[in-house]
């Protein structure tokens, strides 16, 4: 189980409101799925990499919202006013404001769909478990939420991702569109010295070794963006099982999954689901056929998607209908 110590105040403000969260929101969630911890404060609690004040939530997407407003829930509202919100906001996002910081509700399926699970999170009070997104979630939810005008936050945390998380931070650059961020990097060194002003007064606490990243956070985060953008991905089954394969310019992954089972997870997981789906290619056909070559024993590429020249057009596979 992962442990980790959460930053200050948000590792106060889960101190208090844990209990209130379980007894109050998990019950509204559907099957009581609960919630999962997102966010910068979860990187930051990973890479110490800068402070975070708040806490994000990841609740599904059919919670019942209905239920956490003050005429429903009249104990959740009572309960966080002892534990010190001042104001509590239930239409649009909801979130909890507290004097030190917030707690945002977002009603958002992480991607890729796998990768979460539970650790141990170190409070000032006491230890208490949860549910945490992992870093590739985080940084495709940011990726897919906000690249088109991101917090300077965000383009501090893509390029530190690339150093401290190579295999995660290309999995969340790769599950978004690759058009659309071209189009977003463009726009983000075009705000470059912007940035540069934001990120010297908000991003606190930044170790020496990421420095250079604070002082050009858009430069370093566009090039994290280029560098790990997949330049081929492979699907290929063999008397060895699947074997899916990722190449970006500075890294080369080789996954093998011996059974069905296994590659229906482990795409998923991986994120080799969420990458070609970003670029429009249907996963489940891929999966499909996939299974399908399993079982009859057949050898067989699968799929290939490739920037480089081939003698067919460089893809191959099933697109969607």
């Amino acid at each position: 189980m992962e442990k980790l110590t959460l930053p200050e105040p948000a590792a106060e403000l889960l101190a208090r409101t844990h209990a209130i969260l379980e007894a109050h929101l998990t019950p509204h969630t559907p099957h009581g799925s609960g919630w999962a911890i997102g966010g910068g404060t979860i990187l930051s609690a990973r890479w110490r990499h800068r402070r975070s004040r708040d806490l994000d939530l990841h609740i599904h997407p059919r919670t019942e919202l209905a239920r956490l407003t003050r005429t429903h829930n009249p104990e959740l509202w009572r309960a966080m006013k002892a534990a010190g919100a001042t104001r509590i906001r239930i239409e649009g996002t909801p979130t909890f404001f507290f004097p030190d910081g917030r707690i945002e509700l977002i009603t958002e399926r992480p991607t890729p769909r796998l990768g979460h699970d539970e650790a141990e999170l170190r409070t000032s009070r006491k230890d208490v478990r949860a549910i945490v997104l992992s870093s590739a979630q985080i940084l495709a939810l940011k990726l897919r939420n906000r690249s088109l005008a991101p917090p300077v936050r965000d383009l501090y945390d893509i390029a530190v991702g690339q150093e401290a998380t190579p295999v995660e931070t290309a999995m969340a650059v790769n599950a978004a569109n690759p058009w659309t961020l071209g189009i977003a990097t463009a726009g983000w060194l075009g705000r470059r010295e912007r940035y540069r002003q934001e990120a010297a007064t908000e991003i606190l606490d930044c170790p020496h070794r990421y420095r250079a990243m604070r002082a050009d956070p858009a430069a370093h985060a566009a090039d994290a963006v280029a560098t790990d953008r997949y330049h081929r991905i492979e699907i290929r089954v063999t008397e060895d099982g699947i074997i899916a394969r990722t190449e970006n310019r500075r890294l080369r992954q080789e996954h093998v999954y011996k059974t069905r089972a296994e590659a229906r997870n482990g795409l998923e997981r991986d994120g080799i689901n969420a990458a070609i789906e970003a670029r429009d290619w249907d996963p489940v056909r891929v999966r499909n056929r996939t299974a399908s070559a399993l079982e009859t024993g057949r050898t067989e590429v699968v799929l290939t998607i490739s920037d480089e020249p081939s003698d067919t057009d460089g893809d191959t596979g099933p697109r969607p209908t």
